[in-house]
Order: C-alpha cells, then structure tokens, then sequence
C-alpha cells in the first residue's frame, strides 16, 4: 500500500520551450468532474437511465514564489529585456541644480519631470522640469529626495493586451509516494512516484496578487484541460496520462505473472475469440496488456492468430491451448494459456 504526502513538482512547456520549473509550491491538486442528466419518464417519473455530459480535468497550483512567467503566461504575454521604473535616490544641489543619477523618461506624455522634497522633512514632492542636460533646478540648495523614471536595460517587461487570451501549455506534475503497509518494515519511506501529464493546459486567465504589510503574495496557477490528440476508432481526446513508478521494482519482486481472461473457454469451428492479457503486479489490480506487448504463435494446433483475436480451426479436435508468452520486460514472467474445448 501507497500514500500520496507533501505537495508536487509543476514543470510547464510551451511548445518545446521550458517556460517555468515549479518547485515551491505550497498546494498542489487535480479536480476530475463530470455532469449528468436524468433520464425520467413513465409513472412516478422513474429513473431509466443518466446521461454523463461536461467532462473536467482541472488543476490547480500555488507557489510561494513569485514568477512574472505565471502572469505571462495567464495573459498571453510575452516577456521582454528593458523597461521604464521609478527610482529614488537622495542628491544634493550645487548651485540650486541637481545632476540625476540616471537619464531620466516621461512617466506619461512627453514632458520629463522629477519629482523632489527636502531631506529629512515631511513636505510634499513638487514637481520639477528635467532639462535636456538631465538637471532639475531647485529653489534653494541643500539635500533632496528625489523620485523619477528611468529605463533600466536589464529589467524583464511585459505587457498585457487589453484582450488578452491566455495560452495554452504542457504541464508534467510528479508527487511523491510512500509506503504505508502495516506489516512492512519500511514504513512511511518513499516508494515512488507519480506523474500527470497535461498535453493541452489552457490557464484560466485569473491572477491576484495580495499585498499585505504582514503576509506573503503567493502565486496560482490555475488551468483546464484540453482534449488532445485522437484516441481509439471514435477519435476521442485525451485530457491527460497518470502514471505510477514504484522505487526499485523489478519484474521478479513487482510481478507474480500474466494471466488470460477467460482462460477456459468453450467454442465451435470457426469461432473467432478475443485475447485478452493482464499483467498481475503484487500490490495493485492486474493491468491489461496491449496486443504488442505479449506474443502468440501465429499458427497453432488448431488455431490461428492475428491482432488480438484467436479463430478455431475448421479441423480442430478436442482441446485448443494457445500459449501466451509477455514481451519485454516481463518475458521473464511464466507463460499463460487460453484452453479451448471444442465442440
């Protein structure tokens, strides 16, 4: 037995970018739902039936840290080198002229302006022309604080679209598993691990930051996903892959063997059978293997085989066994049979 602890490990693609590595998340989780429709009728207006409808596959993530990545990729943005931010810094005037420590940009329209007071006093910012040799000039001389815009070459921007839609990414979420047997002697050590792989992951475009003088702003990313990708003959989507890795296991130590479903069966010259072939793990439900990952002899005493499906020849006599041998790898795992008796 297994338990899922602690909280996962988001990566997030887009394309085959690697935008953001997720590693400090303070909860982490997936939402499965489906709705459904009654389907009623006849006296008292019985239950005949219900039709499952909406499918969702949801995930939600929290980071203690902040990432403009996650705004980014909420908003549809793309992030670029260089942007205008305000600055303070502390100057004194020579000559009732203050020299700015950087070149300073308008805040909005085209005029320049600074914005100084007195050191050391409560007084207001006044506003004050920045001159093309980037000086401001003061009425009186002394220290003063100042506050303008600059362009910093270095600082990460990005803009957000007034009709913004947010993309879509790939998303790999792994947790943690441990060993929670009873009887097992390594109790409560990792055992595995699980991955959700999220082809299509569209954000859902929210974003709040909260800024408190005594709390932390956390980041969410929340998102949906998307059918991808055309599964079986009806050409259905998939939302997403679970998968489960357990720590050291081996075929030996993981697997008792291969068994076929209905592995005794009756049937008439002629009948085509389906094959079907699990794999028994020793901890968990038999898994079913696909048709490539076992093999049959094509032809046999009194049958022939092909994509799963087992036809009883028309000289078949007495008992059909079809043995089935595991590929790679578990070929190291005994042989199971399908006996046939025929009629």
């Amino acid at each position: 037995m297994v338990f899922i602890a602690g909280v996962g490990n988001a990566t997030l693609f887009d394309g085959e970018r690697l935008v953001a590595s997720a590693n400090t998340l303070i909860d982490s989780g997936i939402t499965i739902g489906l709705s459904f429709e009654d389907i009623r009728a006849g006296q008292g207006n019985k239950l005949y039936g219900r039709y499952a409808h909406t499918s969702t596959f949801d995930l939600k993530l929290t980071d203690a840290m902040f990432n403009l990545e996650y705004i980014a990729m909420n908003t549809g943005s793309d992030i670029s080198l260089g942007g205008d931010v305000m600055v303070d810094e502390e100057l004194t005037s020579t000559a009732k002229k203050i020299k700015l420590s950087q070149t300073a940009v308008a805040i909005s329209g085209s005029k320049v302006y600074a914005y100084a007071k007195k050191s050391g006093t409560d007084n207001v910012y006044d506003k004050y022309a920045v001159s093309e040799t980037n000086e401001i000039e003061v009425p009186v001389d002394g220290t003063y604080c100042i506050r303008y815009m600059y362009t910093n070459d270095l600082a990460s921007k990005m803009i957000i679209n007034a009709n913004f839609i947010p993309k879509t990414l790939t998303l790999i979420l792994e947790a943690n598993l441990y060993s929670g047997g009873s009887c097992d002697i390594e109790t409560s050590t990792l055992a595995g691990k699980v991955t959700i792989k999220v082809p299509r992951f569209m954000l859902n475009g929210s974003q709040e930051l909260s800024l408190t003088a005594s709390g932390v702003a956390n980041t969410a990313i929340e998102g949906t996903a998307l059918a991808s990708g055309c599964a079986g003959c009806s050409g259905d989507g998939v939302y997403a892959e679970i998968i489960q890795v357990m720590a050291n296991r081996t075929v030996e130590n993981g697997f008792t063997g291969i068994v076929v479903e209905d592995s005794v069966r009756t049937a008439s010259k002629g009948d085509k059978l389906e094959l079907n072939v699990y794999a028994c793990p020793v901890d968990a439900a038999p898994i079913k293997l696909n048709n490539d990952q076992f093999t049959v002899a094509a032809t046999g005493t009194g049958y022939t085989y092909a994509n799963g499906i087992v036809t009883i020849a028309e000289d078949a006599t007495g008992t059909v066994t079809v043995e089935v041998t595991a590929k790679a790898p578990l070929d190291s795992l005994p042989t199971a049979s399908l006996n046939v008796t025929i009629q």
